[in-house]
């Protein structure tokens, strides 16, 4: 098991880094608990690499990362709190990866989410309300990267 590392820094007086990737010579079980969620656990025979997701009936729940095919991946900025970005061949059972690089403009902040809606070529990034999320917050401006790839 690790824990996030507290450290000092200058801009930032305290500021957590993530845990070291855990190395093992097998892979994990459902059985491996009490990790953080998305520690990284390395097998070191094989060179698999997982990544823990969350605990469902009592088993951890381990997902491997294969070798990702980078359909495409670029830096965007909502207008009124949404974003729609054409991503050619992408299929609906791709991944998405995206965080918040900067809030930008924004004179408010809400959850991304991003999504890939049925029967098109776009993934659709959306700032919602944390407590009601079918409410866009228009005023969320904030710069996304995103990754979209292919397993």
């Amino acid at each position: 098991m690790t824990k996030n590392n507290e450290v000092y820094g200058f801009s930032n007086s305290i500021q957590n880094l993530p845990s070291a990737p855990f190395i093992r010579g097998q892979n994990p079980t459902t059985s491996d608990l009490g990790f953080e969620i998305a520690q990284i656990w390395i097998n070191s025979s094989s060179g698999q690499v997982f990544i823990f997701s969350r605990v469902a009936q009592g088993n951890a729940i381990w997902i491997e990362l294969g070798q990702p095919e980078i359909l495409q991946e670029g830096r965007v900025t909502l207008a009124l709190g949404t974003i729609t970005v054409s991503v050619p061949g992408i299929k609906a059972d791709d991944k998405v990866i995206f965080s918040r690089t900067s809030v930008g403009a924004s004179t408010g902040l809400g959850e991304l989410i991003g999504f890939i809606p049925s029967g098109t070529e776009t993934v659709t990034f959306t700032s919602v309300g944390y407590i009601n999320p079918s409410t866009t917050i228009d005023v969320d401006l904030s710069i996304i990267d995103y990754i979209v790839y292919i397993t």
